[in-house]
């Protein structure tokens, strides 16, 4: 602990400070009580310099103000910017003092601290580790394992560790409570002690010592933990003998379903999972491997409230009930098994679905139970003022997939209007000549009405004792387009990824494409002359996969995203276009937790954001191409996030089970900017598959439209589950195994976004027997990246509601099956971009494609 001084309130006050790494509060079993702790970003020298200030100091020195948060601090002349408030019980120091804040290692130089100096010389020793022990390990056998290896980095380094030795020394960790500081017994939760010894030597040994591990067991055979909650991990390793040992170790999950670092897992989606872990031993040895079963369960149902419109009932009136079951931390339970019941069923009934029927007169109060928790709502029911009603709207033809709004009035018998009369919907239809009916040809919904299929339809309003109806016709919607192919630039050796288009600074146009387990390689496709596609450079750089390519609206840049490179510091690739044909590599940015790999990003003309490790996303100013520079991020809590797309200073993140996340990061309205991202909003979908947003303004309706695309690369439970079972392998003669097409599902949905706190999800694009991947909007024009389904154009003109697959909104599909692809005759669509008239997409087997749709010789009606 140091002492320093921190600007505040125009003077200079003393604070407590400390520096830490990334692991430190996971390592004791603490997590920050706002806000995060630091990264591994942060534990490198040039990474952003930040701070978690302890609860003590925020609660007494700083009023507990709840926008500490992103506020800064100056310690020694540099800014550093708070980032989290520490636990409540913990407040770092040793002894009686009290910390009042943690550096984070990069903090170290812009600080001025003394150590600084020691990063870079190993034959220092400033830092003090602190441990854990293992359950039923002593210190006295913890000293004996530690000296042995103090023995052989003496042995590894004689210059800078001859002589030394390592001391381990019990370290009660001070707490506090209601201010009053307080030592834990050795009966404490944990058994903590203090090794004085160089971290990063520990961290360069540590895999030699896991070839001594023979055995891994769990604490806990099975975990159950609840959703949003924290369990314990603890993993014991012990060697052949039977003996504890200690040793690297490689913990993972699913991420969809769980949050685990190497100390604890946290219930993200109730669901059934399997934690493994794995020892990382010498070269040559075999590792060892441990299976813990996880369930998630949902935490108990602590409120159920009854949802309608409205507290009064007419008689003889219909009216829906739902019911809305939530937990303690007001989040809600979903496919709940109601039981409902009526106080009086000689006023109302109540069915089993909570459609209420109001059969007389007086109060009677509805209730509704979910396991053992009781919701209530009472009505007062009094007799029907409706005498008659009308229906207004609506055209008398339209084409299927148009959507009809109506507008009813309910009237009492002097003719003045009931405003508040409970009003059910519903439709009669009589097929077209030459159809037959459907089993369900439309849908209707609180006065909008939309037909799948042709024919006379009759929209019907009701209320207790009184209904209005309109009639209209449907006829096709007939919007189909011939497909042309105009070119192909063929790949088969390896993945194709994803690409992107751009004028180059010669006039020309080109395409930049990545590839998947291609070894690190991308290419550059002249695709001036769509008929004559053909590569003009490849770029390798060091990554298993270069997953997102990304180009600046005014094609100064280029970007490719590394993944699996061999260095383990994944990042991004940063191209100079200014010789579009043959890209420089101006720099690269491996630092911030990019390096944990990058899947996808986005490019404006001087900020870069670039997602990392899938935890969240950097924005990285790129205006001097040589020399890009962090400056901000935003991690949405516990979510993981899949792609990112910035439009009029918001940026979309499509964040899987969480949804749709919205920062505003420049456009003001919300006080965020490009330093300082502000949240906006967050919707969920309704698959909690989100893996792509295109936002989209409809000039035909005024409205902001997102289109929000699923990814889900399989059909589990579905009655095709696909031949399987990998998709990426090619055909091998020796083993007939392999050459197997992509079996996937998912679709897209589409919300009204124009009130950005109140989004609406208005229709959905559907084609069941496929997954949906990347998405392009042009002119009430959807162009869908569908895998096997191949390209598919949609008409999303207009008002929209229900699927469109079903709609005759499909205007051309076109799928590639090439016979000497890298899985022959398999399409798999990755992306697709519209381009001066043509449509370019990237299919995983077999390249870059340019098709046309052919204009209709007559115009659509």
């Amino acid at each position: 602990m140091s002492q320093g001084f921190m600007e505040q309130d125009g003077g200079l006050v003393s604070v407590s400070t400390e520096f830490a790494t990334s692991g430190y509060m996971r390592v004791l079993g603490f997590a920050p009580s706002r806000g995060r702790w630091f990264d591994e970003a942060e534990d490198l020298a040039d990474g952003r310099p930040v701070a978690v200030i302890t609860h003590k100091m925020w609660r007494d020195r700083l009023g507990s103000g709840p926008n500490v948060i992103g506020t800064t601090v100056r310690i020694g002349g540099s800014l550093i910017t708070v980032i989290g408030v520490g636990p409540i019980e913990f407040n770092g120091g040793a002894g009686p003092a009290v910390m009042d804040m943690w550096l984070s290692i990069s903090a170290l130089r812009p600080t001025g601290s003394f150590a600084a100096q020691s990063l870079d010389r190993r034959q220092d020793h400033p830092f003090l580790v602190r441990a854990r022990l293992l359950p039923g390990v002593s210190v006295e056998q913890a000293q004996v394992a530690m000296t042995r290896l103090g023995d052989e980095l003496a042995a590894t380094y004689p210059v800078i560790n001859e002589g030394r030795r390592i001391h381990l020394a019990r370290h009660r960790l001070a707490h506090y409570e209601d201010g009053a500081v307080l030592h834990p017994s050795s009966e404490s939760r944990m058994n903590r002690i203090a090794v004085t010894v160089t971290f990063l030597a520990l961290v360069a040994t540590s895999p030699a010592m896991s070839q001594d591990i023979a055995r891994l067991e769990s604490q806990t055979a099975v975990i159950r933990v609840e959703r949003g909650a924290t369990a314990p991990l603890v993993i014991w390793a012990f060697d052949a003998a039977g003996r504890p040992t200690d040793g690297a170790l490689r913990v993972s999950g699913p991420r969809r379903g769980l949050a685990v670092d190497g100390t604890s897992v946290r219930g993200l989606v109730v669901g059934e999972y399997e934690i493994v872990v794995t020892s990382v031993p010498a070269d040559g040895a075999a590792p060892v491997t441990l299976r813990i079963p996880v369930h998630v369960d949902w935490p108990a149902i602590t409120e159920v409230r009854i949802e309608t419109d409205g507290d009064r009932l007419y008689e003889g009136a219909r009216v829906p009930h739902g019911v809305a079951a939530s937990h303690r931390d007001g989040s809600r339970r979903q496919f709940i098994e109601v039981s409902w019941d009526s106080s009086d069923e000689d006023i109302a009934t109540v069915d089993a679905f909570g459609n209420v029927r109001a059969v007389g007169t007086g109060t009677v109060t509805i209730s509704a139970s979910v396991e053992g928790v009781r919701g209530e709502m009472t009505h007062t029911v009094v007799p029907s003022p409706v005498a008659s009603m009308s229906l207004v709207g609506g055209l008398q033809q339209v084409r299927t997939g148009d959507v009809q709004s109506f507008t009813v009035t309910a009237f009492d018998e002097g003719g003045s209007a009931v405003d508040d009369a409970p009003i059910s919907w519903s439709f009669i239809y009589q097929p077209d000549d030459s159809i037959k009916a459907p089993a369900g040809p439309a849908q209707i919904l609180e006065g909008r009405m939309v037909a799948d299929v042709p024919g006379v339809y009759t929209a019907i309003a009701s209320t207790a004792g009184a209904s209005a109806e309109y009639s209209f016709r449907v006829v096709p919607r007939d919007v189909i387009r011939k497909i042309e192919i105009v070119g192909h630039g063929s790949e088969a050796r390896i993945f194709t990824t994803d690409f992107w288009i751009w004028e180059g600074l010669d006039g020309r146009d080109y395409a930049l494409t990545g590839s998947k387990y291609g070894d690190g390689i991308s290419m550059v496709w002249d695709v001036t002359d769509p008929a004559n596609i053909f590569k003009t450079d490849s770029i390798p750089v060091d990554a298993r996969s270069t997953n997102d390519m990304k180009v600046s609206p005014d094609g100064r840049y280029g970007v490719i995203s590394r993944e699996g490179a061999s260095s383990r510091r994944n990042g991004l690739v940063i191209l100079d276009l200014a010789e579009p044909a043959h890209p420089r590599i101006a720099s690269t940015f491996e630092s911030h937790g990019v390096t944990g790999g990058v899947h996808n990003m986005f490019a404006t003309n001087d900020y870069l954001f670039s997602l990392a490790n899938g935890d969240k996303y950097v924005i990285i100013d790129v205006r001097d191409l040589d020399n890009p520079k962090y400056v901000s991020e935003y991690n949405h809590p516990d979510s993981r996030v899949h792609d990112v797309f910035v439009h009029d200073g918001l940026a979309y993140s499509a964040e899987w089970e969480t949804g749709v996340v919205v920062v505003d990061v420049g456009n003001g309205k919300w006080g965020g900017s490009i330093e300082n991202p502000q949240l906006v909003t967050v919707f969920p979908t309704t698959t909690g598959s989100t893996h792509a947003i295109f936002p989209y303004y409809q000039e035909s309706t005024g409205r902001f439209l997102l289109i929000v695309g699923d990814e889900r690369v399989q059909r589990r439970g579905l009655a095709w589950e696909g031949t399987g079972p990998d998709h990426r392998q090619q055909y091998d003669p020796i083993t007939g195994k392999g050459g197997y097409p992509r079996a996937t599902s998912g679709y897209t949905q589409i919300f009204d976004f124009t009130d950005p706190t109140n989004p609406v999800q208005l229709a959905r694009y559907e084609a069941s027997e496929y997954g949906t991947h990347n998405m392009w909007v042009e002119d009430d024009v959807l162009y869908q990246a569908y895998y096997e389904g191949g390209v598919r154009m949609v008409d999303i003109s207009g008002d929209l509601m229900g699927n469109l697959y079903t709609q005759g909104r499909e205007m051309a599909v076109f799928k590639a099956h090439d016979p000497v692809g890298y899985i022959p005759n398999a399409p798999g669509v990755w992306s697709v971009m519209p381009w001066k008239g043509n449509i370019f997409f990237s299919d995983i087997n077999s390249g870059m494609w340019a098709v046309k749709m052919v204009p209709t010789d007559r115009p659509i009606s």
